[in-house]
């Protein structure tokens, strides 16, 4: 008997580490039917892989709701696909490693012809406790869900989902372009824009309130309507959530071109509408962490290094401070922030200072790089 009621107080004990332990990164959801019509989920969580004691969820908790809030039936997900991601390769932080785990949960749904739209939601806490972004982060979870519209079913519409896992790491002051595209198999439009974070649950571990809306691991997951992450504004916004003079997203192919001038741990969301003929037949929404890191030891040791345009903002023409390039061969590259590659141009042996004619460039924000072995330097300018 008294190893029996110190085996209840090890458990105990244990739990709520597990649950409190949990270093949500983001994750996404979105639907597709099988050749025989079958209706499938499919939801994708990432997390932080150095907190050895959280592990996915087994059961994870599943709610489906009406339009009207009211619940329809739950779900509890036993088995996930697990998969550990490879740190990104990045010259700028090659001693800073990053764990990353990825769970993939996948199950069929029956829904009626009704004329309903139903929302598949799943919530949890917490995120990250060093968002440098948001308010409190350590007391945020958060929520994933997808709407199924009667629409959709009539037509066995699949939703967009991404096929690729998002990059987690870039480099302060460095310049880059993300690729936040989907796959979309029927042809439909397809509209990206930042959007809104979504809080899920929150920090309490104990009963009763464990599985209550404040607790870590809300059971089942609660109706809508949900809050959106508290970001530190002014600085931060779900539609800047780097906090960054150049952050822009092509609605059209879902490139984000950013500029970081932050280090930290940032949260965003991306949210991707899909049309056909007119009518909005899905949203799908991924919410992710992204890390900006400084560079290791200096810019110079790294082969990285600023490059000043002048003037700036530009008019017809501009000069490129290249003295760290001065009688080597290099290759001067231009591109818009939806990275659109509007020059790419060899030149030998180049003098301190090099004129590059910009006359055709549209008004715009642009991004300048130059490439010679074993250097590269970077640098943004307006161009009027």
């Amino acid at each position: 008997m008294k190893k029996i009621f110190l085996l209840l107080i090890l458990c105990a004990w244990l739990a709520p580490h597990s649950l409190s332990a949990r270093h949500i990164l983001g994750g996404s959801m979105g639907y597709y039917y099988t050749p025989d019509g079958q209706l499938k989920i499919e939801m994708v969580i990432y997390q932080d892989c150095w907190i050895t004691s959280a592990a996915f969820d087994s059961p994870a908790e599943i709610a489906v709701y009406k339009s009207s809030g009211e619940l329809f039936t739950t779900f509890s997900l036993n088995d996930y696909d697990y998969k550990k991601i490879e740190s990104d390769s990045n010259s700028c932080f090659s001693d800073f490693s990053s764990c990353i785990e990825r769970g993939i949960y996948t199950f069929p749904v029956s829904l009626p012809d009704d004329g309903n739209t139903y929302l598949v939601v799943y919530q949890r806490c917490c995120r990250s406790t060093d968002l440098s972004n948001l308010i409190n982060p350590n007391e945020i979870g958060f929520t994933i869900d997808v709407e199924i519209t009667s629409q959709a079913r009539l037509l066995k519409n699949n939703s967009p989902r991404w096929t690729a896992d998002p990059m987690f790491n870039i480099c302060v002051h460095e310049p880059i372009v993300l690729d936040l595209a989907v796959a979309e198999p029927e042809g439909d439009i397809l509209l990206y824009s930042f959007c809104k974070p979504l809080v899920g649950g929150g920090p309490i571990v104990s009963t009763p309130d464990l599985f209550s809306c404040i607790g870590a691991k809300p059971t089942p997951p609660c109706p809508p309507p949900y809050d959106a992450v508290p970001f530190a504004v002014p600085t931060y916004s779900s539609n800047n959530p780097l906090g960054s003079a150049i952050s822009q997203i092509n609605a059209i192919n879902g490139v984000w071109g950013i500029t970081a001038d932050y280090i930290g741990k940032f949260n965003y969301a991306v949210c991707v509408q899909e049309y056909r003929n007119g009518v909005l037949l899905s949203s799908v929404r991924r919410d992710m962490t992204l890390w900006v890191q400084d560079f290791v030891g200096t810019n110079e040791t790294k082969g990285f290094a600023t490059l000043t345009c002048s003037p700036n903002p530009v008019g017809d023409a501009m000069l490129l401070s290249t003295e760290m390039f001065e009688g080597k061969n290099i290759q001067i590259e231009l591109a818009d922030l939806s990275g659109k590659i509007w020059l790419a141009e060899k030149r030998m042996n180049v003098a301190s200072k090099e004129l590059l004619n910009i006359t055709t460039l549209p008004a715009g924000v642009y991004l300048v790089r130059i490439l010679a072995k074993g250097k590269t330097a970077t640098g943004r300018f307006v161009h009027q």
